[in-house]
């Protein structure tokens, strides 16, 4: 299968999977909130967010994993290989133990510093040690989902993932069945569990399909860690400085504005969590595969599909992000019911915020395969940090929830410039060809979508109109636009390819 097929064939089985967990969690959230009400489901965004925060720490070591396992499975050398996997699997499970430790020593004084109502404050202590148990297991099973990853095994990992998503559904229905009073650690106590089954999962798999997860599990090589905990150090320097900001904003809407307001950005971060899973997904097809070029020395070729990915997953992205910013308000509706009334805004700058991420993300992908991360992951990743010191200047000044948002969707894109200029040095990825591939083609888009979009949204007024006729017009006519303005020739011979393959599949 050839590099770009087996991207298009991969990013295919992850958006399908995508389309599930999109479809499943969107009830489960609705269930969730239901259950534990507003107050207790923003305890438990911000509660839970404090460690999901350290998902810097946990993406520092995945991609540390990744990149080593795709730099050594060039080698073709099994032997070499397995000690690899091996290893990576030893540092994972220090850090692990490790977390756990720290995690029991800081919980009690976090969650007296939240601003969390007295009576629920046993429950999110629980809450916070079960996250703390759920991300030891993660970090375990990062090792062997890094394994499918390396071999392009994209279709197990998406069947795994919906297995934990239908998990996840049975257990925000089960909670319904305890008094209201334990729910909320209830709640967490499960989602540790359903964590470790995955994990056991994972595990029971990739030892049945790769003949590298079956060596030795603790091997401590001193020379092959302090090259893994070189690439982690930098990656996760980076990866603070991005918690920093985002966390630090969450809480500091929780002090300012109460727990009310983190339900509001717990709601806006699951839709926009659902557009950055379907670029995690492309970036996880793409990323092997960039990898291996540049490691066989093919820098051109590896350069080439970043660009690609970029753009096209913008443009992904903007079909699917048109209805959701047409109709937000009664989306939200139909879904939740009622909402915090600062929802539909933090909804629509999330997403925004998400558009923008993508630009940075193939480029971060090209140092990863270069090694060379320090000065995207330490100075490019200040520019994201000051978005917590900026914040809290401007809503000491004016006092709107929403502006924090704001400012993340600026600092992304100072950091997408950050890591445009760090990459033309590094492979002298030329800045025109940049610009005539990435920038030029979304620029056009955008200049000729947007006002289609808001001619829309002020031309239909009933909701369940624009929700059906409105979303199929912005789709039917950003699709003619991304196809005339958008795609390059190889790109709509991919597309004409794959659907006379699905034709043909369908009509057998």
């Amino acid at each position: 299968m050839s590099g770009k097929s087996s991207v298009a064939s991969n990013t295919i089985f992850l958006s399908i999977r995508m389309v599930l967990v999109m479809a499943v969690s969107l009830y489960t959230s609705r269930v969730v909130l239901s259950s534990l009400g507003s107050v207790n489901y923003g305890v438990y965004n911000v509660v839970a967010g404090t460690i999901a925060a350290l998902a810097f720490f946990y993406s520092s070591l995945s991609n540390a994993v990744q990149r080593v396992l795709g730099i050594s499975i060039t080698t073709q050398d099994i032997s070499s290989l397995r000690q690899t996997f091996s290893q990576c699997l030893s540092v994972l499970g220090v850090f692990a133990i490790g977390l756990v430790f720290i995690g029991g020593i800081v919980s009690y004084p976090i969650i007296s510093f939240l601003n969390i109502p007295n009576e629920v404050k046993i429950p999110a202590l629980w809450v916070f040690l079960f996250n703390v148990g759920l991300f030891a297991f993660a970090m375990i099973r990062s090792a062997y989902e890094s394994v499918f990853v390396i071999h392009e095994d994209m279709s197990t990992f998406a069947y795994v993932s919906v297995f934990e998503v239908i998990g996840r559904l049975g257990i925000a229905l089960l909670i319904t069945v305890f008094p209201e009073d334990s729910r909320l650690w209830i709640y967490g106590c499960l989602l540790f569990i359903i964590q470790g089954v995955v994990m056991g999962v994972y595990i029971f798999l990739s030892y049945r399909k790769y003949e590298e997860c079956r060596g030795n599990y603790f091997v401590w090589n001193k020379t092959q860690v302090r090259d893994i905990f070189s690439f982690i150090g930098f990656n996760t320097l980076g990866g603070l400085s991005v918690a920093v900001a985002f966390q630090g904003i969450t809480i500091l809407q929780n002090l300012f504005f109460g727990p009310v307001v983190n339900a509001a950005q717990g709601i806006a971060a699951q839709i926009s969590g659902v557009f950055n899973q379907f670029s995690g997904n492309v970036l996880t097809a793409a990323k092997p595969r960039i990898i291996k070029d540049y490691a066989v020395g093919h820098v051109e070729k590896s350069l080439d599909l970043a660009m690609r990915i970029s753009r096209i997953t913008f443009f992904v992205l903007l079909l699917g992000a048109a209805p959701v910013l047409l109709n937000a308000q009664y989306l939200l509706s139909m879904w939740l019911g009622t909402y915090p009334k600062e929802t539909p805004l933090f909804m629509s700058i999330a997403i925004v915020q998400a558009l923008v991420a993508i630009f940075a993300q193939p480029l971060w992908v090209v140092a990863n395969a270069t090694g060379v991360i320090k000065n995207i992951q330490v100075y490019g990743r200040l520019i994201t940090m000051m978005a917590l010191p900026i914040s809290w200047l401007l809503v000491k000044v004016l006092p709107y929830s929403y502006i924090p948002l704001f400012v993340l969707v600026l600092v992304e894109l100072g950091y997408w410039m950050y890591c445009l200029q760090d990459i033309h040095h590094q492979v002298a990825l030329s800045r025109r060809v940049y610009l005539k591939s990435v920038v030029t083609p979304i620029g056009l888009i955008l200049a000729l979508y947007i006002p289609i979009l808001l001619a829309l949204s002020y031309s239909i007024e009933e909701p369940l109109f624009r929700l059906f006729i409105g979303s199929s017009i912005a789709i039917l006519l950003g699709g003619m636009l991304i196809w005339f303005w958008g795609l390059d020739r190889q790109e709509k011979s991919l597309v004409q390819q794959w659907i006379i393959k699905s034709r043909d599949k369908l009509w057998r």
